[in-house]
Parts: C-alpha cells; structure tokens; sequence
C-alpha cells in the first residue's frame, strides 16, 4: 500500500515537471503579447489584470498549455503505474484523478480559459492518464 501512494506522489512530482518545462517552452513557440507577459511576471500575480488581457492569449498557446497537461498526464500515469508495480491500472488512474482535479481547480481560479479548453481538459486528461497507465500494464488501451 506505502508503494502505491509513493508511486502516485511521484507521479505528481514527474506530472508537474513536465508541465513546467512544456510551459517554458510554449512562450517561445507563440510569445505573449508585453502587456500579458509581465502581468503573468508579477509576484504575486494579479489575477484580475490577467482576466482582463485573457483576450489577448494567441490560441496557440492555450494548445501549448494543454499538450503540457496531456504530457504530464501521459508521464504521471506511467511513472505511478510503474513504480507500484506493473500489474494494474489503479496507481495510473488515481493520480489521473488528482491531476485532473488539479487542471480544473487551474481553470475555475484562473477562468480565462477558452469553452473549448474546458472540454478538451475533461475529456482528454482522463483519457491521457488512462492510456498512460494502460501502455505499462500491457492492458489494451482503445477498446
């Protein structure tokens, strides 16, 4: 049981890893209009300023952000499926769980993200950490 919640908090760990190195990169992709990039420089960040340029976020960079959740998704589910051992979906699906609480809690305190962003999240993150999981155990992923 210790192994399993181990592997999950890994996951997390790994997850949030490669959301951050996703997110540094996606700027240099679709850069940020001056105005938005030292709004999100702040410390702390003022989320109203932030709301009011939301507008102004190239749709590109909303691709980049959720390419990162998927990765982190994809890569926590593997790496929890992995060190609990292999033999079942569950460490994959529960840190997929926690991950997608953690987006949606992103998108409610943020709420600048687009109607499609939001059902992408939904759909594709469970999805994500499923096939992660999936592709360790060698159960069929995809039906």
């Amino acid at each position: 049981m210790l192994r399993k919640i181990l592997a999950v908090v890994a996951a997390v760990v790994v997850a949030g890893a490669v959301v951050f190195v996703v997110e540094l990169v996606t700027p240099l992709i679709w850069p940020l209009p001056d105005e938005l990039a030292s709004a999100l420089k702040e410390r702390p960040p003022d989320v109203e300023k932030i709301r009011g340029l939301a507008d102004r976020f190239p749709p590109g960079a909303f691709v980049g952000v959720l390419a990162g959740w998927l990765l982190g998704a994809v890569s926590g589910a593997v790496v929890a499926t992995l060190i609990a051992g292999r033999t079942s979906l569950v460490p994959g699906l529960v840190f997929g769980g926690i991950f997608l609480a953690v987006c949606l809690l992103n998108l409610f305190l943020l709420r600048i993200h687009p109607p499609w962003f939001w059902a992408a999240t939904m759909v594709l993150v469970p999805a994500a950490a499923y096939m992660g999981a999936g592709l360790v155990t060698g159960k069929r992923v995809g039906g």
